[in-house]
């Protein structure tokens, strides 16, 4: 696997939990009330649901290195989302979406 394919799966993983993050903030609060009570809409909660550092997951949020699949999957679980949920996101993904992604992280 070249350093290009890594890259678009670090960035396209990247988009994909700032969706998720982004429906959860986006329940409106009866909703939440009902799904969860401690959704998190952070990234220090997150880390504090996932037992991870907030530095962690903000690297995996910012494509700044790579992170194991289980700090990954940590986070997917700590958001209240499965595999599955994660990998329709990640395949819904295009390159528009990362072109988009990566001018916003250039700004």
């Amino acid at each position: 696997m070249g350093k290009d394919q890594e890259d678009i799966i670090k960035i396209k993983t990247a988009i994909s939990l700032r969706i998720l993050l982004k429906k959860n903030k986006d329940l409106p609060i009866s909703k939440k009330e009902k799904l969860r009570k401690d959704i998190p809409k952070s990234y220090g909660d997150i880390a504090d649901k996932a037992v991870i550092r907030k530095a962690t997951v903000t690297k995996t949020f910012n494509v700044d290195g790579s992170s194991f699949s289980t700090t990954l999957f940590k986070i997917i679980f700590a958001l209240g989302y499965t595999l599955i949920d994660f990998a329709k996101v990640y395949e819904s993904i295009n390159d528009k979406d990362i072109i988009e992604f990566l001018a916003k992280k250039d700004d």
